[in-house]
C-alpha cells in the first residue's frame, strides 16, 4: 500500500515552546493538534514505516529512500538543520513537522517524482500528495492549467486544474508560514560544462562507476517482485544488463496492441529477456473500450498526467501486485546542433504557446477564448524567463529538461500508473549521474554519445538483439474515436462537469463530428511528413543543410479530444 497524506493549517494564537508539547498530542487520526501558529489535522495512510512520530518530531513519507530510514532523516534534520535536504537520496515526498520550533517543512527529490501539492489562501494552507484532495476540488478551475493541458498534452510548470493548486517545485525546501511559502533551493543542476579536461574512456569508466552503484543502491531498496518496463531501445536494454549484472531476478514487460510487429518494442523486448534469462510478458496497451481507457485516465491520473495510453496494460500489471518499478528515464539526449532561442529549447521539451489551442479556441465564445489564451501565455513567459537562468545552448537544455520536461512530462505518468502499487526507480536520474553528466563536454552529450558508449563497454553483448524500428503499440486514436457511437457517448455528455462552464460539451461534440476519415491525399501527406522529417535529422542531412529548427508541437485533433475528454472526467 503506497502512503497518501494531506495536512490541513488554520492559524491559531501562537504557542511558546513548552505549550506546543502540551494538549492534544500529534496524531495521524485528522484530530487537530497545535503546532506553533497552526491547528494542524492530518490525515495518512500507508505502511508504518513511512510514518514516524518523535516527541519533538512528525514525518511522513511517500516513496523511497536510498542508504537512510526515516528515523535516520530525523537524526540527520536534528543535527544538520535545512541541510539535512541536500543530503537525501531517494524517489520520494517528504512532510516534516517540528514540534520544537512549530515549522511546517515540505520537499520532494530532485526532479520531483513524487509531487506534494499546496494551497495558501486566506491564511491557512494545505499539503497533500494529492492534487484531487477535497480542499482543491473546491476550488475555482485553473484556465492556465486548461490551457496547458489542452495545448500541451499535460500540467506545465506544477500546475493543475484548481486555480492556486500548484506541486512544489522539485530539489527544494519549502517551509509553509502563515504569510505564504518559504522557498529555498537545497540542489541546483551543475550546468557549468566542463570544469577541467576530462579524457572521453576516463569519462566512460567514471560514469560506468556511477551507473552501477545508482543501480545497486536501488536494488538494495527494493522488495521480492522486481519489474523492468523493457522496450527496444538503448535505456532499458542498458538497465537490464546492470540489473542482471547484480544477480536481481528481474520480470520484464513491453506493450503491444494485438500481435507483435516485426522489429516492434515487444518482439525485440521478448528477445532481449530472453538474451539476459528474464522472465518476459506481453502487456496489451489498449483493449479497444475508449470510454473506459478516458475514465481510467481520469481516475487514475488525476489532470496531474499526460493521457496514458497504455493504462490497460497498468491496470494489468497492477494486479500482478509488483514492488518494484525499474524505469529508463533519463537526460543523456540533447540535441547534436545546440538548439538556437530559449523558444526552441521550451518547444523541445514540450512547453507550446498559446497558439496550439487554435483548434478549440477558434470554436469558444471570444471571451473564454481570450481568458485562456491569455492565462497561458502568462505562464509559458514565466517559464521562458526561467530557462534565461541557463546559457544558451546545452546548459539551458539540460536545465529545462532537469526543470519541465522530467518533473512534469514524464515522471507524473509514471508515479500516477506504474506507482500505484510499486515503488519507481530511475537509476539514469541519479544525483551522482545528474552532477557529473554537468560536467561533461557537449560532444559528450549530444544523442546519448556517452551513454550508448559506456553501456556497450560494460556489456559487448548489449547489441546483440538489433535495436527496434518502432514502438508498435500506438493505436489510431481518429479511428476510436469515430467508432464510439452517439449513445455510447450519451452517458458522458448527461454526467456535467466543471469543465462545462468554459468548454460547452457541443464543442467537443462537433470537433468529434469533425473528425473524419483522413483522406488518401491527407494520409499520404501526414506519412511524408514523417519520413522526410526523420530524413532531416539524419547526421547527413545535419551537414549538408545545418541543424533542423525544432517546431512547437501543436496537438492533433484526436489528441485534443482525448485531453478535452479526460479533462472532463477529472472535472466531473
Amino acid at each position: 500500500m503506497k502512503t497518501h497524506f494531506t495536512v490541513s493549517l488554520t492559524p491559531s494564537a501562537p504557542l511558546g515552546p513548552a505549550e506546543a508539547l502540551t494538549g492534544q498530542p500529534a496524531n495521524f487520526t485528522g484530530t487537530p493538534f497545535p503546532l506553533g501558529p497552526w491547528q494542524v489535522q492530518l490525515d495518512a495512510q500507508g505502511p508504518q514505516e513511512h510514518r514516524r512520530i518523535a516527541p519533538d518530531l512528525v514525518a511522513l513519507l511517500r516513496g523511497t529512500l536510498y542508504d537512510r530510514d526515516l528515523d535516520g532523516v530525523l537524526e540527520l534534520y536534528r543535527h544538520s538543520g535545512d541541510d539535512f535536504a541536500r543530503q537525501l537520496e531517494g524517489s520520494f515526498a517528504l512532510l516534516l513537522l517540528d514540534l520544537r520550533s512549530g515549522r511546517v517543512l515540505g520537499l520532494t527529490d530532485r526532479l520531483g517524482s513524487h509531487k506534494l501539492y499546496a494551497l495558501h489562501e486566506g491564511g491557512r494552507a494545505w499539503l497533500s500528495t494529492s492534487p484531487a484532495t477535497q480542499a482543491f476540488r473546491q476550488r475555482p478551475v485553473s484556465l492556465a492549467g486548461v490551457g496547458s493541458y489542452l495545448v500541451n498534452g499535460y500540467m506545465a510548470n506544477g500546475l493543475t486544474p484548481y486555480e492556486g493548486v500548484r506541486s512544489l517545485s522539485p530539489r527544494a525546501l519549502h517551509e509553509v508560514r502563515p504569510e505564504g511559502l518559504d522557498s529555498r533551493p537545497y540542489w541546483r543542476p551543475p550546468l557549468e560544462g566542463p570544469t577541467r579536461a576530462i579524457r572521453d574512456a576516463d569519462a566512460r569508466a567514471e560514469l560506468a562507476g556511477l551507473l552501477q552503484r545508482a543501480v545497486q543502491r536501488r536494488v538494495r531498496a527494493a522488495g521480492s517482485r522486481v519489474h523492468l518496463s523493457l522496450s527496444g531501445g538503448y535505456d532499458s536494454r542498458g538497465l537490464l544488463s546492470l540489473l542482471t549484472r547484480t544477480g536481481t531476478q528481474v520480470q520484464t514487460f513491453s506493450y503491444t496492441l494485438n500481435t507483435a510487429a516485426p522489429g516492434s518494442d515487444s518482439g525485440v523486448a521478448t528477445r532481449l529477456a530472453a538474451q539476459y534469462g528474464a522472465q518476459h510478458q506481453t502487456l496489451v496497451a489498449y483493449r479497444g473500450d475508449l470510454l473506459s481507457a478516458l475514465r481510467l485516465n481520469a481516475r487514475w491520473g488525476q489532470g496531474a498526467s499526460a493521457y496514458c495510453e497504455e493504462a490497460d496494460a497498468w491496470a494489468e500489471l497492477e494486479a500482478q501486485a509488483p514492488t518494484d518499478l525499474f524505469t529508463g528515464e533519463q537526460v543523456f539526449e540533447v540535441q547534436p546542433s545546440p538548439l538556437r532561442s530559449s523558444v526552441e529549447t521550451l518547444n523541445r521539451v514540450r512547453v507550446s504557446p498559446a497558439g496550439g489551442l487554435h483548434l478549440l479556441t477558434d470554436r469558444l465564445p471570444p471571451p473564454v477564448s481570450q481568458a485562456l489564451n491569455a492565462a497561458w501565455t502568462q505562464e509559458y513567459e514565466g517559464v521562458l524567463a526561467q530557462g534565461e537562468q541557463w546559457p544558451p545552448g546545452y546548459p539551458r537544455e539540460l536545465g529545462l529538461l532537469l526543470s519541465q520536461y522530467e518533473p512534469y512530462f514524464l515522471l507524473p505518468w509514471r508515479e500516477h500508473f506504474g506507482g500505484r502499487s510499486a515503488q519507481i526507480h530511475t537509476p539514469y536520474l541519479d544525483t551522482d549521474v545528474l552532477e557529473f553528466l554537468g560536467r561533461l563536454p557537449a560532444r559528450l552529450l549530444a544523442d546519448k554519445a556517452i551513454l550508448k558508449q559506456t553501456l556497450r563497454q560494460l556489456d559487448p553483448a548489449l547489441l546483440q538483439v538489433p535495436l527496434a524500428r518502432t514502438q508498435g503499440y500506438e493505436a489510431d486514436w481518429r479511428a476510436e474515436l469515430m467508432r464510439v457511437t452517439p449513445e455510447q457517448w450519451e452517458p458522458l455528455w448527461a454526467a456535467p462537469s466543471r469543465l462545462d462552464e468554459l468548454i460547452n460539451p457541443e464543442v467537443i461534440r462537433h470537433l468529434i463530428a469533425a473528425l473524419g476519415a483522413p483522406s488518401v491525399q491527407q494520409s499520404a501527406y501526414v506519412s511524408a511528413r514523417r519520413v522526410l522529417g526523420r530524413a532531416r535529422r539524419t547526421p547527413l542531412a545535419r551537414r549538408l543543410f545545418g541543424a533542423p529548427l525544432y517546431r512547437a508541437k501543436t496537438p492533433s485533433l484526436p489528441g485534443l479530444l482525448l485531453s478535452l475528454l479526460t479533462l472532463r472526467e477529472v472535472l466531473s
